[in-house]
C-alpha cells in the first residue's frame, strides 16, 4: 500500500512537472498610435508586429475619457472608468480655505496626496519627517496584480504609471510616471553658465545659475531636498540641502573634469558634448548621521567661449532609495545591481529642458536613447527570470518623444523647421521599428502556451492650434473676472494663475486642467452660485455652444464631441469629476494658459512650441493599439477590457466593480 501511494505521488509530481508553464507578458508602449502603426504595417516596417497580428489579432484599443496617461493607466490598473477610480486629469483642482476664511484653488496631484508627500529618514529607530508624512496613493479600486496575488498568481510590474507611491502588495512593483526626483518634484534641471543671457526665454522647470571661472575652475553646488530639521524663524522657508562640486577646465582642449563632493568624491572627465555616467551624490540632513542619496548626470555642452554645463534632475538612487518606490522596498536595488543604475524619476526624458531652450533636439534624442536602452535591458533580465505568472513592462519613450519630435516629421506643423536633421525627422518611426524588434525577441523567448499582449494607453496626433477654454467661458458670460485684488491692485488676467482673477459671486463655469469644465455649484462648491436643479441644463447649453465653435483660420470645427460626465462615468467617485470633458478634434488642444486657470486675451492661435504632438483630444481621435497572440473576439475593445482579460487568463472571475469584459469573449455584453 505504501509503495502504491509513493508511486502515485511521484506520478502526480511528474505530471505537474510536465505541464507547460503559462506566462502572460504585457508590453505597455505608452502613446503608440493606431493610425501611425497601421501606416507602418502597410509599409512593411513592423514585421514582428505583423506576424503577431497574423498569429492572433490586431485592433485599435479604446482609451480613457479624457485620454491622459494617469487616467488611462488607472482604467487599465483597476478595470474601472474615472468615475470608479477617481483620476480625472493630470491636474485636480481643489478648494483650500485660508486662515482669513477665504477660499482659493490649488493644483493637486491626481494620484499622490500632495499634502502628505515628503521624505522620512530613519534615525535612532525613529522616522523623522522632512517635508511631511508618507505619501498616499489616492487611486480608488483594486489593482489587478493584487487580485492575482489573492489567487496565488505572481506578478512583476515594471514602471507602470499612476502607481506612485506604490500601493502595498506582495508582488514585485516599481513605480513609474509620478515618481519624483530627489527634491520631491517632477524634475528640476540646472544650467550652470558664465553667461546670464545664455537662454533667451523663461526657465520654469529648471534653474539657470551664473558661475564665475577662476583659474580655469568653476566651484558650485548641487541642490537636494529641503531640510526642515533646520530651526527657522516664522515665515522662513527651509533651506535646500547642497553638496559642492567643482569643474576643472582644460586650458587648451574642450575638456573638463567634474568632481562631486570632497577631493575623494566621484568624478567624470568629459569632452565637450558628452554626457557623464551616473555619479552618486549624498545630501546630509544631519551630518555624519543621516541623509539622502541621489544619482546625477552631467552634460558638458560647451567649454568656451561660453561655459555651459547642464545637470539632469537628480534622481532618487535605486541603490539607496530614500522613498518607497518599489515593493518590496529593496526590489529597485536588486534591479539596479543586476542591470546597472537607472533613472527612477517618473518621466525621465528631458522634454522641459528642450521646450525652454536649454537642450537641443539632438541632445534630447541622445539622452532618450539611453533611457530606452536601459528599459530594454531590464525587460530581458525580467523575462529571463519569469517562470510563471504575469510580467508587465512599461516603455515611455514613444510617448514622451512623440510629444517633442512630432514637428520634426510633420511638414504641416506650424513649428516645423525645414532644416530638421534626418535623425530627428525619423526618430519617432525609428522607435516604432525598434519596439517591433523588441516584440520579435520577446516572442522568441515565449512558449506556445504563453500569452503576449502589446498595448498602448492612447494614441497620438499633431497639435497645431491651441484654444483657450477659459477665455471662451469669459467671452460667453459663464466666467467673470475681478478688476482688482484684495489690496486694490489691478489684476493682470494674462498672469493670474489658478483662477485667482475670478469673481466667484458671478462665475458659473471655469476650466482648470487639460480638459475639464467645472460648474460652480451651490452646496457642492464653497462659493457656488449655480443651483443644483439648473446643472443639467447649463451643461447642455455649454456643450451645445462649444460644438458650434469653428476655427477662423480654416472654418473647421474645433471640437469633435463634449462628454457629459454624468453620462459617461460610473462609480462612487463620479461626484468629484468635472461636469464636462471637452473632446477636441485632432490637431487642437486646450492651451497651457487655460489649463493653469488663466484668461489670456487671445482665443485661438498656432502652436509654435517644441511640445508639438499630443493626445489631449477626444478619445475617438487617439485610440491606442492592441496586439495579441490569440484571436480578439470583442468588438471595439477598451483599456478596461484588458483588466478582465488578465484575470480570465488565470480563471479568475471579474469583480462586479469592473466595467470591462475579456477580449477573448464576444458573448459578454457590457
Amino acid at each position: 500500500m505504501r509503495r502504491a501511494f509513493l508511486f502515485l505521488a511521484f506520478a502526480l509530481l511528474a505530471a505537474c512537472a510536465e505541464q507547460p508553464r503559462h506566462r502572460v507578458v504585457i508590453l505597455g508602449v505608452d502613446g503608440m498610435d493606431h493610425r501611425l502603426t497601421q501606416e507602418m504595417l502597410a509599409q512593411g516596417d513592423l514585421p514582428n508586429l505583423q506576424a503577431l497580428a497574423a498569429a492572433g489579432g490586431f485592433s485599435s484599443l479604446g482609451t480613457s475619457i479624457p485620454p491622459e496617461s494617469p487616467v488611462a493607466w488607472s482604467n487599465f490598473i483597476t478595470g474601472r472608468n474615472p468615475g470608479g477610480h477617481g483620476v480625472f486629469d493630470f491636474i485636480h483642482p481643489e478648494w483650500v480655505k485660508g486662515e482669513d476664511g477665504g477660499h482659493t484653488f490649488v493644483w493637486a496631484d491626481p494620484i499622490a496626496s500632495a499634502e502628505e508627500v515628503g521624505w522620512e529618514l530613519p534615525l535612532f529607530g525613529y522616522c523623522i519627517p522632512l517635508t511631511g508624512g508618507d505619501p498616499i496613493n489616492k487611486r480608488r479600486g483594486t489593482a489587478f496584480w493584487d487580485i492575482l496575488e489573492e489567487h496565488g498568481v505572481p506578478a512583476t510590474i515594471y514602471k507602470i504609471p499612476a502607481n506612485y507611491p506604490p500601493t502595498p502588495t506582495g508582488q514585485q512593483t516599481l513605480s513609474g510616471m509620478g515618481t519624483p526626483d530627489v527634491q520631491g518634484g517632477y524634475g528640476t534641471f540646472y544650467l550652470y553658465t558664465d553667461d546670464p543671457f545664455a537662454v533667451s526665454g523663461e526657465i520654469v522647470s529648471g534653474k539657470l545659475i551664473t558661475v564665475s571661472i577662476y583659474e580655469n575652475t568653476v566651484r558650485e553646488y548641487l541642490y537636494g531636498p529641503d531640510n526642515t530639521l533646520v530651526a527657522l524663524e516664522p515665515g522662513e522657508h527651509a533651506p535646500a540641502t547642497r553638496v559642492p562640486f567643482r569643474v576643472d577646465l582644460d586650458p587648451e582642449q574642450p575638456l573638463a573634469r567634474i568632481r562631486v563632493g570632497e577631493d575623494d568624491g566621484e568624478q567624470a572627465v568629459l569632452k565637450e558634448g558628452e554626457w557623464s555616467d551616473f555619479l552618486e551624490v549624498d545630501f546630509d540632513i544631519i551630518p555624519h548621521v543621516t541623509g539622502v542619496t541621489g544619482l546625477v548626470r552631467f552634460h558638458l555642452q560647451q567649454v568656451r567661449p561660453t561655459f555651459r554645463l547642464y545637470v539632469d534632475p537628480i534622481n532618487i538612487s535605486p541603490f539607496e532609495p530614500a522613498m518607497e518606490i518599489s515593493t518590496p522596498s529593496d526590489w529597485v536595488t536588486e534591479l539596479a545591481e543586476r542591470n546597472g543604475p537607472f533613472l527612477t524619476k517618473g518621466m525621465p526624458e528631458n522634454t522641459k529642458a528642450l521646450e525652454e531652450g536649454v537642450l537641443t533636439q539632438d541632445e534630447v534624442r541622445e539622452h532618450s536613447l539611453g533611457i530606452y536602452e536601459q528599459d530594454k535591458r531590464v525587460l530581458f533580465d525580467l523575462l529571463s527570470r519569469q517562470d510563471s505568472g504575469l510580467l508587465f513592462h512599461y516603455f515611455g519613450s514613444v510617448d514622451l518623444n512623440s510629444h517633442v519630435f512630432w514637428r520634426c516629421m510633420d511638414e504641416k506643423h506650424p513649428g516645423h523647421a525645414a532644416d530638421t536633421s534626418n535623425a530627428n525627422e525619423q526618430f519617432i518611426r525609428w522607435l516604432y521599428r525598434d519596439i517591433d524588434a523588441v516584440v520579435g525577441r520577446v516572442r522568441a523567448e515565449l512558449g506556445p502556451d504563453d500569452t503576449l499582449i502589446v498595448m498602448s494607453d492612447h494614441g497620438f496626433a499633431p497639435f497645431y492650434r491651441a484654444f483657450n477654454l477659459n477665455t471662451w467661458l469669459l467671452e460667453h458670460g459663464y466666467a467673470v473676472l475681478r478688476e482688482q485684488d484684495a489690496r486694490g491692485n489691478a489684476i493682470d488676467r494674462e498672469a493670474a494663475k489658478l483662477l485667482s482673477a475670478v469673481d466667484w459671486s458671478k462665475t458659473r463655469a471655469y476650466n482648470l486642467g487639460f480638459a475639464g469644465i467645472y460648474l460652480n455649484v451651490r452646496g457642492r462648491d464653497p462659493l457656488g452660485i449655480v443651483e443644483p436643479a439648473a446643472v443639467a441644463d447649463l451643461v447642455d447649453e455649454i456643450c451645445f455652444r462649444l460644438m458650434q465653435e469653428t476655427d477662423p483660420k480654416n472654418g473647421e470645427p474645433i471640437f469633435l464631441t463634449m462628454y457629459k460626465t454624468r453620462e459617461v462615468y460610473s462609480g462612487e467617485a463620479k461626484e468629484r469629476a468635472p461636469d464636462i470633458v471637452a473632446g477636441f478634434r485632432r490637431e487642437y488642444r486646450n492651451s497651457d494658459e487655460s489649463t493653469q486657470g488663466m484668461f489670456p486675451e487671445w482665443l485661438i492661435q498656432d502652436n509654435m512650441d517644441a511640445w508639438s504632438g499630443c493626445h489631449l483630444m477626444a478619445a475617438e481621435e487617439v485610440p491606442g493599439v492592441l496586439f495579441v497572440n490569440r484571436a480578439i473576439r470583442r468588438d471595439a475593445p477598451q483599456l478596461y477590457d484588458l483588466t478582465a482579460t488578465i484575470l480570465s487568463e488565470y480563471g479568475i472571475e471579474r469583480p462586479a466593480d469592473m466595467v470591462g469584459w475579456p477580449v477573448w469573449d464576444a458573448a459578454q455584453a457590457p
